[in-house]
């Protein structure tokens, strides 16, 4: 906003130019289909079932404006790592050691094949709780100290989410975050990015989780 003044017969007469848009105008941010993300925020009630699109959408890094740190806030900090699902497991008596050598066991396997991510359980499962690993140094965020996770579900189409990841136990370069799969989910949809600029977006491709259905999806299907 450029403001000039201008004096006519001894008045001041203030005169406000809009040029462009305002730098601290938040301006819609939309996927290759249309999609925005206001809209995928507002998604479907909770017993409603979400649109099951034909055609994919795409979260590329050209159709992302800056994030904010205002949207950063929002970002949910409470998000259990592994390492408490692993203090979990033995009070349900599941076997704490043997359930982080299976992790280990999972990263140093997707280390070699060069993977840059995994996720336990390997089975995605509708209405199930997974943690989400990620090889920070194998992707373009090696030298970023923040990472995030944007997604949505089903083609980018219902209810959009945004999770930080934190260091995880099982080496310095695997970040992890656990994310909840509702039970009408069929695919997972998402990116990496610092909370700015810098994504890791499986080369402009996006990251894509198919999700076992459950048996709320293969009764209405």
């Amino acid at each position: 906003m450029i403001i000039s003044n201008k004096v006519d017969e001894g008045h001041l007469v203030m005169i406000e130019e809009q040029k462009g848009i305002s730098v601290d105008e938040e301006q819609p941010i939309v996927t290759k289909e249309g999609i925005s993300v206001a809209e995928a925020e507002i998604g479907m009630g909770e017993d409603e079932f979400p649109l099951l699109a034909e055609e994919e959408s795409s979260w590329a890094e050209d159709g992302v404006e800056i994030i904010e740190d205002e949207e950063l806030h929002g970002v949910d900090e409470t998000s259990m790592s592994a390492e408490q699902d692993i203090e979990e497991a033995s009070q349900d008596g599941v076997d704490p050691q043997a359930l982080k050598r299976m992790l280990q066991e999972l990263a140093e396997k997707d280390y070699l094949l060069g993977n840059k991510l995994f996720v336990f359980p390997e089975v995605v499962k509708a209405d199930s709780t997974i943690d989400l690993f990620l090889n920070r140094d194998l992707s373009a965020l090696a030298n970023e100290p923040d990472v995030l996770i944007k997604g949505a579900f089903n083609g980018w189409r219902w209810r959009l989410f945004t999770e930080r990841l934190h260091k995880s136990e099982l080496g310095g370069a695997w970040w992890s975050c656990k994310l909840y799969v509702p039970k009408q989910a069929y695919r997972l949809d998402f990116v990496f990015f610092n909370g700015r600029t810098i994504f890791e977006n499986n080369d402009n491709n996006d990251f894509v989780i198919q999700i076992e259905a459950s048996h709320f999806l293969a009764d209405i299907c």
